[in-house]
Parts: structure tokens; C-alpha cells; sequence
């Protein structure tokens, strides 16, 4: 992986990674950081977990740009088709863990793989593989995105599922895509990681 220039990345996006930290430690003083917490849901999370996502998303296809150009010519671009290629240039990412505020540990991409096929029309398609699952907090931010105020099983509002657990896992897997990145190029990854206050990996 050629890799773009460090400087235009930490300037596009490992900086705004930091600021959506910061953000979300900001939150601290009214909801602490623990497991009691998890469903925890407010407006300020609700903004946060969707401004996360929409960040993975970007990071994502840009990670996908940067390991095959081919990528760029996808149409819809969508998780099936950039995870496919994130997992081609990471395949170790359903296996990282990190530890959580020095508290817990979580592995935001676990039991997550996409495998190419060609469907009965002679079409390239993109499906998880058989036993894979798509990340539960990447299901709740479509569901608070696009069906905030339809109901689900236990008859809470979508909306209450921009939680402190599900913002937590998905802070976690935009870490994990950055620092995967900053290590594929050989970068010196000390300084970058000790920056975040809130993650660190598990070893």
C-alpha cells in the first residue's frame, strides 16, 4: 500500500478522530463511562455516534481507494463492498481488540467478513460470508439514521439506540481503521496512539 502523504491524513482525518473523542470524554461529566451505562441514550450521543459512523464510512472508502484503485470505479459504495476491500488490506481487523478507558475490553469488528460472488444474472455482488454478521452498533447507526422513530423488538424508539455502548464500539472501530493505516505505511505509530485518551490496544 503506496499510501497517501502522513500529514494530508493526520490533517483530514486523525485530527477530527481526536476532536470526536474529546467530544464524546466531554460527556463524561454527565453520564459516566461504565457497563450500567451502556444503554444510556441522549441527543449529544445521538449527534455523535452519527457523526462517527458517517467518519468510518468516509475513512473506510478512502482506506479501500488507498489499497486498490479499482475500488474508485464501485458504484454505491456501500459497507459489503468497502468491507470486502478493507478486509483484503487488513484481514486481521475482525481480531482486534483494545481496551476501553483502561477499563474493558471490545472488539468493535468481530465475526465480520465479506466474500465476493456472481448472482443468478451474471452480476458481481458482495454478501457476509456464511456465519458472519455485520457489526451490531453498524445496524443500530442505520437504524437510527434512516428509521429513528420506527420501534424494534422490545418496543424502545430507534433513536434509543445511539447509546454509550454502541457510541463506544464505534469510536473504538474508527481507532482501529486509522492506526491499522498509520501502521500498513510504516509510519511511526507511538506518537499517534498515545494520543487518544480513551483507547489502547489489547495485547
Amino acid at each position: 500500500m503506496a499510501g497517501m502523504n502522513v500529514n494530508v491524513f493526520v490533517k483530514s482525518y486523525w485530527n477530527y478522530y481526536l476532536e470526536l473523542e474529546d467530544q464524546f470524554i466531554t460527556t463524561k461529566k454527565f453520564v459516566e463511562f461504565a457497563s450500567s451505562n451502556s444503554a444510556t441514550y441522549s441527543i449529544e450521543y445521538l449527534k455523535l455516534f452519527q457523526a462517527v459512523c458517517s467518519e468510518i464510512d468516509v475513512v473506510a472508502k478512502i482506506l479501500a481507494e488507498e489499497y486498490d484503485a479499482e475500488f474508485k470505479k464501485i458504484k454505491n459504495k456501500n459497507i459489503q463492498k468497502w468491507g470486502y476491500y478493507l478486509q483484503s488490506a487488513y484481514p486481521y481487523l475482525e481480531t482486534i481488540s483494545v481496551l476501553f478507558n483502561n477499563d474493558y475490553s471490545i472488539c468493535p469488528w468481530k465475526n465480520w467478513k465479506y466474500e465476493k460472488y456472481i448472482d443468478k444474472k451474471g452480476a458481481l455482488r458482495y454478501r457476509l460470508l456464511q456465519g458472519k454478521e455485520t457489526p451490531f452498533w453498524w445496524t443500530a447507526y442505520n437504524k437510527v439514521k434512516h428509521e429513528r422513530t420506527s420501534h424494534f423488538k422490545d418496543g424502545k424508539a430507534n433513536y434509543s439506540r445511539a447509546n454509550q455502548k454502541n457510541l463506544i464500539y464505534a469510536l473504538a472501530a474508527l481507532f482501529i481503521l486509522e492506526m491499522s493505516y498509520l501502521e500498513s505505511i510504516k509510519e511511526e505509530t507511538e506518537k499517534f496512539y498515545s494520543a487518544s485518551k480513551l483507547f489502547r490496544y489489547n495485547k
